[in-house]
């Protein structure tokens, strides 16, 4: 069964530039990435502090293979330098 997995943050407004700058390597290795069915990163309109990636994968075990790869650990290793709090991380069974 599909599986969506959202990820929001809240970034420090002086580690906004370096996050923005990882983000476009990150989409690409992740869209690259067997049984990544579509992923994108989403900035908010209205406040350009909340970010929020949205990754549709195929199944579980290629949500949770995407957590093992290099990039996915160097945007970890980012994302909790560059954010106020810990991200938040939902998962939804999709169908």
């Amino acid at each position: 069964m599909p599986v969506l997995v959202l990820v929001q943050l809240r970034m420090k407004p002086e580690k906004r530039a370096r996050m923005m700058a990882v983000i476009p390597g990150f989409v690409a290795g992740t869209r690259a990435e067997p049984g990544c069915i579509d992923f994108d990163v989403l900035v908010s309109a209205t406040d350009p502090l909340d970010l929020c990636s949205v990754g549709r994968w195929r199944d579980r075990a290629a949500a949770n293979a995407h957590h093992e790869t290099a990039h996915t650990a160097d945007m970890i290793e980012t994302a909790l330098e560059c954010s106020m709090e810990a991200p938040h991380f939902t998962v939804m069974d999709v169908g």
